[in-house]
Protein backbone atom coordinates (compact mmCIF):
# COMPACT_ATOMS: atom_id res chain seq x y z
CA UNK A 1 0.00 0.00 0.00
CA UNK A 2 1.15 3.23 -0.74
CA UNK A 3 2.39 5.45 2.40
CA UNK A 4 1.13 9.20 3.21
CA UNK A 5 1.91 12.41 5.53
CA UNK A 6 0.31 10.66 7.77
CA UNK A 7 2.70 8.63 10.61
CA UNK A 8 -0.13 6.29 11.25
CA UNK A 9 -0.15 5.21 7.67
CA UNK A 10 0.59 1.91 7.69
CA UNK A 11 1.53 1.40 11.17
CA UNK A 12 1.23 -2.15 12.61
CA UNK A 13 0.05 -3.17 16.03
CA UNK A 14 -0.46 -6.01 17.68
CA UNK A 15 -1.39 -7.52 14.17
CA UNK A 16 -3.90 -4.06 13.80
CA UNK A 17 -3.34 -1.72 10.49
CA UNK A 18 -4.50 1.76 10.77
CA UNK A 19 -4.65 4.07 7.30
CA UNK A 20 -5.81 7.27 6.77
CA UNK A 21 -7.50 6.22 3.35
CA UNK A 22 -7.83 3.56 1.38
CA UNK A 23 -9.75 4.21 -1.61
CA UNK A 24 -12.70 2.33 -2.88
CA UNK A 25 -10.44 -0.72 -4.44
CA UNK A 26 -8.13 -1.09 -1.98
CA UNK A 27 -11.05 -0.88 0.92
CA UNK A 28 -12.95 -3.71 -0.99
CA UNK A 29 -10.10 -5.91 -1.99
CA UNK A 30 -9.34 -5.83 2.12
CA UNK A 31 -12.71 -6.55 2.69
CA UNK A 32 -12.75 -9.50 0.66
CA UNK A 33 -9.91 -11.23 2.39
CA UNK A 34 -11.38 -9.57 6.02
CA UNK A 35 -12.58 -11.97 9.01
CA UNK A 36 -15.27 -9.26 10.23
CA UNK A 37 -15.38 -5.65 10.25
CA UNK A 38 -15.66 -3.54 13.60
CA UNK A 39 -16.45 0.33 14.00
CA UNK A 40 -19.44 2.85 13.35
CA UNK A 41 -18.76 3.35 9.30
CA UNK A 42 -21.77 2.97 7.27
CA UNK A 43 -19.58 0.69 5.20
CA UNK A 44 -19.88 -1.50 7.74
CA UNK A 45 -24.00 -1.70 7.36
CA UNK A 46 -24.13 -1.41 3.39
CA UNK A 47 -21.35 -2.82 2.22
CA UNK A 48 -20.49 -5.29 4.19
CA UNK A 49 -23.60 -8.10 4.15
CA UNK A 50 -22.39 -8.38 0.28
CA UNK A 51 -19.34 -10.06 1.13
CA UNK A 52 -21.00 -12.11 3.83
CA UNK A 53 -18.77 -10.82 6.71
CA UNK A 54 -19.85 -10.21 10.34
CA UNK A 55 -20.37 -6.78 11.29
CA UNK A 56 -19.97 -5.29 14.55
CA UNK A 57 -21.73 -1.75 14.52
CA UNK A 58 -20.61 0.11 17.45
CA UNK A 59 -22.48 3.00 18.76
CA UNK A 60 -25.87 4.86 17.56
CA UNK A 61 -24.11 6.84 14.68
CA UNK A 62 -26.60 4.33 12.19
CA UNK A 63 -29.60 4.75 13.50
CA UNK A 64 -32.58 4.13 10.81
CA UNK A 65 -30.75 2.91 8.31
CA UNK A 66 -31.49 -1.14 7.30
CA UNK A 67 -29.75 -4.04 8.92
CA UNK A 68 -28.98 -6.96 7.12
CA UNK A 69 -27.97 -10.37 9.22
CA UNK A 70 -24.56 -10.53 9.59
CA UNK A 71 -24.71 -7.16 11.70
CA UNK A 72 -24.69 -6.82 15.23
CA UNK A 73 -25.57 -3.39 17.23
CA UNK A 74 -23.78 -2.90 20.33
CA UNK A 75 -23.76 0.01 22.29
CA UNK A 76 -20.57 2.46 22.73
CA UNK A 77 -19.43 2.95 26.29
CA UNK A 78 -17.06 5.88 27.63
CA UNK A 79 -14.80 5.40 30.35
Amino acid sequence: MGRSDNQNVGQESSGVHVFASLGRRRYRSLLALADGVIGNSSSGIIETPSFGLPTVNIGARQEGRLRAENIIDVSAMRR
